[in-house]
Order: C-alpha cells, then structure tokens, then sequence
C-alpha cells in the first residue's frame, strides 16, 4: 500500500515535471536548459514544497550535492582527465547561503583555495589545506 502510494506520489511529479518543462521550451530555452541541469530532486523543492510565507525552503535544497555532481559532469567531459572525483559535501544551512562573505571570509577562503590549486596543480592526492594564525593579520596567516 506504501509503494504504491510512492509510486503514484512519482508520477504524478514526473508529469508535473513534464508540464514545467514544456512551459520553459515555450518561454526560454536558456530557462529550460538551466532547469534541465539540476537533478530531479532538485527540480522538485523549486516546483513543490514552499514554506507557509510561499518561499522555496532553500535550506532544503542540497546545494552541495549540486556542485559535486557538476564538477563530476565537467570532468568527465575532459579528455585530460583521468583521474576520478571522490567529493565530500557538507551542509552549511540556509545560513551559508543567504549572505554576503565578510573580508575575512573572502581571505580565508582564497588562502584556502590557493593551497588546493597547488595541491592539484602538482598531483598531490589525500591532503587537505589548512590556515592558522587566523587572529593575525591577513599577511602573518600560515
């Protein structure tokens, strides 16, 4: 009785899937090409489930889950690429999303990302970047 309940609960999505999308070849087809990139599940949040207000609960959106599965698209569309993507998300919330990055932030970030650049740059596998010396000047960060 369950499964079936799913199984209706799917298609009944599916087809009003099916109608969102026809609806965006006929107003855009950069619209339904930027829709067709997401997952289902996804697709499915922005379309069904709103909070009282009316809003997309976009804390109940894996965003993270998205950037993983694009980057896995991208590489895999690389000749170059050999290798094989193993991504961990991690759930920031809806906070992690819904504001504008302090300086600090942009700076831990970039030091971040400058040390992971190099890590891949010179074939360096299962290390992970760190910076301390946080409550220094941006300049004395290790």
């Amino acid at each position: 009785k369950k499964k079936k309940k799913k199984k209706k609960k799917k298609k009944k999505l599916l087809l009003y899937l099916f109608y969102v999308r026809e609806q965006l070849r006929q107003v855009s087809l950069t619209n339904l090409q930027n829709f067709d990139v997401l997952p289902r599940d996804i697709q499915a949040q922005l379309l069904l489930e709103r909070d009282p207000h009316g809003n997309i609960q976009m804390s109940q959106i894996p965003i993270e889950n998205l950037f993983i599965m694009i980057c896995e698209k991208r590489l895999a569309n690389k000749k170059s690429y050999k290798g094989k993507l193993r991504a961990q998300g991690h759930f920031f919330g809806y906070d992690g999303r819904s504001c504008y990055p302090t300086n600090f932030d942009a700076q831990y970030c970039y030091s971040l990302g400058l040390v992971a650049a190099l890590l891949v740059n010179f074939r360096c596998n299962g290390y992970m970047t760190r910076v301390y010396d946080l409550e220094k000047d941006v300049l004395e960060w290790k």
